[in-house]
């Protein structure tokens, strides 16, 4: 039977391209020896494992290996493993020769399959890749790092735009390692100290269940099943079944996210963001994982069934919910409840209501105060493109940033009365200004101010709207004075809003508020443990550190984010300041050549002209940077 037999497919999946580095040197040394053990380790790996991992052996290609995988985290694992594995693998000493030692690519991509092999661009791009590694280097392409979390998943280090073999435009690319970058322990601890002033919450996206009938496992005795909830597949699954399925994860995720909007009003607890919760989603972990993870005294999981036989707005939901306490075995509170899923997804129907009473009456042992959640996106699609357009807004590559921008404005009139694309939009056009994008710094501060208050005329009450307000303000205006009253609003208004309190911490250190600056930024951290856009929280808090002398502080934080992400200047231009203030002026240095390879254009001119009047260092730092090597003009 030919090729042409079989019929081509098209398929998402994960690539990862991986070989043994150096086999030709090997193989030219001791053709025979070095053969058997490439074979005997790609072999055992093929066996034991890919198939392990939920992966499948695409092709062998002499010395190395095309595996596919579902997902970029059953990938990394896997590849992790055959690393460990490579590394157990004695040397040939006899024969002269050295460990077996793998490099690997990876890349998420749409390809082209039958029962063969694969095919497409998107293969080669995983080859090229793995091209780029040392021996023991994962290597990945953005769109593979996109479906990994950094805390979680290990540390993700971005190596920037890398030109690759027969590519006609470079790619970026990130290094993956197993360790995590840890925060320094003095900052972990201030950061638990601040949030056990209150009890800390984590709602959970809801997962998706076959029937009723299954609502009954996992209930009853600790955590159960439901800890499915955080490792079921995002579209179904075996978990999601006909009546699941995806439409039942998306309901659970708006439910989740419009729960931790409401529960968030309460001045008595600490709200985990939604984003970080949602990022646990499809992961494996025990329950002491998650408490010491999100800092959380209290976890709300639960089980969402969707008729799928309705329409969209008139499909009935059955919910069961249960509230967790650390250490407890069993749930401390729980319901079962039925909706229309057009219920559901309104911040001011009865089923958030109620729930948002009984879960904070039983936390916290009074009477949640009724406030007005924010408007609800209109429906999932609206909500999906939300979440895309702020992950792409905070990548700080120009071409993502732009296309950020079109999701904001197609968002915006799909949601007229919503207040937050229009927020976001305001942002947008502030870090054109602050990044040094901007052709028309004018027209694009008129923008910002413009979308800022079109944003407060929508929702006057908005803790984002206000926080835009204040960074507007900051960025463009630079008034940290104006920009914290803003940031005091939206705090009094959703006192766990994680990104008030980081834009907070930054204004108050740069009027020399020293103590409430690393306040601001250790609530920030602690309210956004494991959020997509992390490496934003690190080099905000790191600005918030240097203005208050927090010096070593501060280059942790930087250097964290620099990891995450190599392309947003705040964190090399904090970094360096605060080595030259450490008296190590060839690190800083380094760092400001660091920061001339992201941002080309800067000056010292730029940086006086971005820092607040309110700034008592300001003159003090541009002499530093100046020393260290950044061009006058």
């Amino acid at each position: 039977m030919s090729n042409s037999d079989f019929p081509l497919r098209r398929e998402s999946a994960t690539i990862a391209f991986v070989d043994v580095v150096d086999s030709v040197r090997l193989i030219g040394q001791a053709e025979a020896q070095a053969v058997v053990r490439i074979r005997e380790l790609l072999g055992h790996a093929a066996r034991e494992f890919v198939p392990r991992c939920g992966g499948k052996v695409a092709e062998r290609r002499g010395d190395g290996l095309v595996l596919k995988f579902l997902h970029t985290r059953d990938a990394v694992r896997c590849i992790t493993m055959m690393h460990r594995h490579a590394g157990d693998e004695p040397a040939a000493a006899g024969q002269g020769q050295d460990r077996l030692r793998l490099r690997a690519g990876l890349h998420k991509t749409t390809l082209l399959t039958d029962d063969e092999a694969v095919y497409g661009i998107g293969v080669n791009l995983a080859a090229r890749i793995a091209a780029l590694g040392q021996p023991g280097d994962t290597l990945m392409s953005s769109a593979a790092r996109d479906e990994l979390m950094a805390t979680l998943d290990g540390q993700l280090e971005d190596l920037g735009p890398c030109w690759l073999k027969n590519v006609e435009q470079p790619v970026r690319v990130f290094r993956h390692r197993e360790q995590p970058v840890p925060l320094p322990e003095d900052i972990s601890l201030a950061i638990s100290s601040r949030m056990r002033l209150r009890p800390t919450i984590a709602i959970l996206p809801l997962e998706g269940a076959r029937s009723s009938g299954e609502f009954g496992n996992g209930f009853g005795n600790g955590f159960g099943n439901v800890t499915g909830n955080v490792t079921g597949n995002v579209n179904g699954g075996a978990s999601g079944g006909a009546s699941g399925g995806a439409a039942g994860f998306g309901l659970g995720d708006v439910f989740a996210d419009q729960l931790t909007r409401t529960l968030s009003q309460s001045s008595m607890l600490h709200v985990i963001s939604a984003l970080s919760t949602r990022a646990l989603r499809g992961r494996d972990l025990p329950p002491q994982a998650l408490y010491a993870m999100l800092r959380a005294d209290f976890l709300l999981r639960g089980r969402i069934e969707v008729d799928a036989s309705a329409s969209e707005q008139l499909q009935r939901v059955q919910l069961q919910l249960g509230l967790w306490r650390r250490g407890a075995d069993e749930p401390v509170w729980m319901e079962r409840v039925g909706a229309s899923a057009l219920d559901l997804l309104s911040p001011h129907g009865e089923i958030l209501g109620r729930v948002a009473h009984a879960v904070s009456q039983r936390i916290l042992a009074i009477e949640q105060r009724a406030a007005q959640a924010a408007q609800a996106l209109p429906n999932l699609a609206s909500h999906t493109l939300y979440l895309n357009a702020v992950d792409l807004l905070h990548r700080f590559a120009i071409d993502d940033f732009n296309r950020a921008r079109d999701l904001l404005l197609a968002l915006s009139e799909r949601a007229p009365r919503h207040a937050e694309p229009l927020a976001w939009l305001a942002r947008w056009h502030v870090f054109r200004v602050v990044q040094g994008w901007s052709d028309h710094r004018k027209r694009d501060s008129d923008e910002a101010l413009h979308y800022s208050e079109r944003a407060l005329d929508r929702d006057p009450g908005s803790s984002l709207a206000l926080t835009m307000a204040g960074a507007v303000h900051a960025g463009v205006n630079r008034d940290a004075e104006v920009a914290q009253k803003f940031y005091a609003q939206a705090l009094h208004h959703n006192p766990n809003d994680s990104l008030a309190w980081l834009m907070s911490g930054v204004a108050q250190g740069f009027m020399n508020e020293r103590e409430p600056a690393l306040c601001a930024s250790e609530m920030a951290l602690g309210l956004a443990p494991v959020d997509p856009t992390r490496h934003y929280y690190d080099a905000l808090a790191a600005t918030a550190a240097l203005r208050a002398g927090a010096y070593e502080r501060c280059v942790a934080l930087a250097r964290r984010s620099i990891h995450a992400n190599a392309t947003h200047g705040t964190a090399y231009r904090s970094m360096a300041i605060a080595l030259a203030m450490l008296e190590r002026p060839d690190e800083a240095a380094e760092a400001v050549r660091q920061l001339m390879g992201v941002e080309p254009h800067f000056t010292v001119r730029t940086y006086l002209a971005r820092v607040p009047s309110q700034d008592a260092n300001r003159e003090h730092f541009a002499e530093l940077l100046s020393r260290a090597g950044l061009p006058a003009d």
